[in-house]
């Protein structure tokens, strides 16, 4: 990466770990029924872009991040701050571990570039990280990966806080990891009660309920403690008091691969996956969990560039998962690019799209997040680029009823200029588009900013996996 276009100055203010108030394990022993009244009565699907970027007319703004490692290894990540501005912001970190160190730096994000750091440079000796980031001003966007070798992980930071959370398809089998990070950037305690479905049933673990997560503090569940031996794995947590943040990190020993995912902050009745890939020797499925005591219905639509493939239904029982496998399929060719579209009767689902090959040496396995509701109406979005790497492909997807036009332009230091070609491209309805290699190496250097008259789904995928869609990116829109 170009040190012209990585900008890293780092000025540590502080490090000075503190003990941070030790959580209460256990308040109260609820009932299993109680605890899943709880915590599905209550559930609306209402939709939510967790990593929504503040206008750039906004005073300040904040983030947090999560399910990061504090040591080397698969879970080493740093944090990407993407100033999509023409003036420099100033970012100040504050990262906490899981063993209540702290410390704090400051960065100077130039215009139009992107600065990484990583937080746990800051809170050393634990096992997990986590950082909340607050700038002095709008239109920066705040990123997550996991960086070591072989991994190709990318998530956005949350732009709020929230009272619930869900995850899907996470396993705790065969000597596999599954963490889920309970971040509070918040002044106030919070009380959060977590449960779990997976094909053996429901289950809400006593040592789950009542966890005290402190102000400004860390606190991570382990799922092989919670629910060993199950996959897929759905996770819900609930904020009972007070609002969190929350992470889901999965390593798997075997293909070696880690990911890492921000939480599904509502149930979702519409969803998009803008980017699959048929790559030569992976599995792929679009997992679609139901963690609610209704049945659901869910339609199922696949775009290729030829066009829509036939629509499928299929029932997902209560406190259960369906798992559609799109590739390999008969109906896809061999690094066929795919988009596809999940309407629900019912409540509501958590989704991802799920990718793992089968014996690879690193980076064979991940999970990609959906576009919720919200982030396709938004009209302006923000690729991730300057990251010192060209993505192996990036798609746009039309997934509504009406023609669609957008536009693409370079977020450059002084201003931004539209990409030739892409000046004013119309999408019909249903229609994706993927970059050619040439305007995609743009975002070696750059960000790109998007603008539409419709709704749009769009993500990246980065190198360093065994197959593309293990490291995918999401758009996220700027408010």
């Amino acid at each position: 990466m170009s040190p012209s276009r990585r900008h890293r100055a780092e000025r540590v203010l502080q490090r000075r770990p503190q003990v941070l108030i030790a959580f209460v394990a256990v308040l109260v022993a609820l009932t299993l029924w109680s605890v899943a009244s709880r915590q599905t009565a209550s559930v609306q699907p209402q939709a939510i872009a967790p990593g929504a970027i503040a206008a750039v007319d906004a005073q300040e703004a904040s983030a947090t991040c999560g399910g990061l490692g504090d040591r080397p290894g698969a879970t080493q990540g740093q944090i990407e701050l993407v100033n999509s501005t023409h003036s420099a912001r100033t970012a100040i970190i504050v990262a906490s571990n899981d063993l209540g160190k702290t410390g704090r730096a400051t960065l100077t994000i130039p215009p139009g570039t992107t600065t990484a750091f990583a937080p746990a440079r800051l809170a050393q000796g634990g096992f997990w990280v986590a950082a909340t980031v607050l700038v002095n001003g709008g239109g920066v966007g705040v990123f997550e990966s996991l960086n070591a070798s072989g991994n190709a992980s990318f998530t956005p930071c949350a732009s709020t806080t929230g009272t619930t959370w869900f995850f899907a398809n996470g396993s705790t089998q065969n000597n596999q990891t599954y963490a889920i990070s309970l971040v509070n950037p918040t002044a106030t305690s919070a009380v959060v009660d977590t449960s779990f479905t997976s094909p053996a049933g429901y289950l809400a673990p006593q040592n789950a309920q009542g966890i005290v997560v402190p102000p400004h503090g860390l606190v991570v569940l382990s799922g092989v403690n919670l629910a060993p031996h199950e996959t897929p794995l759905t996770t819900t947590v609930r904020a009972t008091q007070g609002s969190i943040a929350a992470f889901a990190t999965q390593v798997l020993p075997s293909p070696n691969g880690a990911s890492v995912t921000i939480g599904q902050s509502s149930l979702l009745r519409r969803i998009a996956f803008s980017r699959g890939v048929a790559s030569p020797g992976a599995a792929q499925s679009l997992v679609l969990a139901n963690p609610t005591r209704s049945l659901e219905y869910a339609t199922i639509r696949i775009r290729l560039k030829s066009g829509w493939l036939a629509p499928v239904t299929q029932s997902i029982q209560p406190y259960s998962t369906l798992s559609y496998a799109t590739v390999p399929s008969s109906r896809l060719a061999t690094n066929d690019v795919y988009s596809a579209l999940v309407t629900v009767k019912g409540p509501g689902v958590i989704g991802t799209l799920a990718t793992q090959v089968a014996g690879a040496v690193s980076g064979g396995w991940g999970n990609a997040i959906p576009t919720p509701p919200s982030s396709l109406s938004a009209r302006r979005w923000l690729l991730v680029g300057d990251l010192g790497v060209s993505p192996k492909g990036v798609t746009f997807f039309n997934p509504g009823p009406t023609p669609v036009s957008m536009q693409v332009s370079v977020i450059n230091y002084g201003s931004d200029h539209a990409v030739s070609g892409l000046k004013s491209v119309v999408l019909q309805p249903g229609s994706s588009m993927s970059l050619t290699r040439r305007i995609a190496s743009v975002l070696r250097t750059h960000s790109l900013a998007i603008s539409a008259n419709g709704d749009l789904s769009m993500s990246e995928d980065f190198p360093g996996a065994s197959a593309s869609s293990i490291g995918n990116m999401v758009s996220e829109p700027r408010l």
